[in-house]
């Protein structure tokens, strides 16, 4: 009986640290009907498809090979050119194409990646975005996609020119399309001086 006793209060224990963790690093998200660029997706791919029957379909782009993972029935076509195994990773954002509006539960992260000279598909962090130029003469260009519209910072800035949607913060629950003209060793969006220049 003793053992039992101890193995639900260590059960009990391990609930409470969880559930710790699911309210201090989870955040919920609102995700708009059409395409969204998010980052903090946790677990398993199909799970997430299951239980959120509004999501489509998810596409990832890791070391610049797209993937997708839907439930929904596809073209032979598309299953022939892309890998259907996505895996989800914290460091990387995922496009997610959804039927309908949805509230979704992610887990964002503040690892620092490396970025290669030209684009790179990153998650975000928290940042007001007038400030990364400043912080980063390299960035050249900042691209999200809002209720299913492209934003952007450039720099220098020409939006006025394009009539083109300006980011005005970058946050740790989106992912991002940045162009830079150098590599960036160890780069953290929210933690530049941290990060080596090649």
């Amino acid at each position: 009986m003793r053992c039992l006793y101890d193995t639900l209060q260590s059960m009990a224990k391990l609930l409470l640290i969880l559930c710790f963790i699911h309210t201090t690093f989870c955040k919920e998200i609102q995700l708009s009907t059409g395409w969204n660029i998010i980052s903090g997706l946790a677990g398993n791919p199909t799970t997430l498809l299951s239980n959120y029957q509004d999501i489509i379909i998810i596409w990832s782009n890791k070391n610049g090979v797209w993937s997708f993972s839907t439930l929904h029935s596809l073209g032979d076509e598309l299953k022939k050119e892309f890998n259907q195994n996505i895996s989800f990773d914290p460091k990387l954002p995922y496009y997610l194409k959804t039927s309908k509006p949805i509230v979704l539960s992610v887990f964002p992260s503040t690892l620092q990646i490396d970025l290669t000279p030209g684009w790179n598909f990153v998650s975000g962090v928290s940042i007001d975005v007038n400030q990364i130029k400043t912080l980063n003469p390299n960035i050249k260009e900042v691209h999200t996609l809002e209720t299913s519209s492209w934003i952007s910072k450039m720099y220098p800035d020409i939006s006025h020119l394009n009539n083109i949607k300006t980011i005005s913060t970058m946050t740790d629950t989106t992912g991002y399309w940045i162009r830079t003209s150098q590599a960036i060793k160890g780069f953290n969006i929210g933690v530049f001086d941290e990060a080596t220049f090649e």
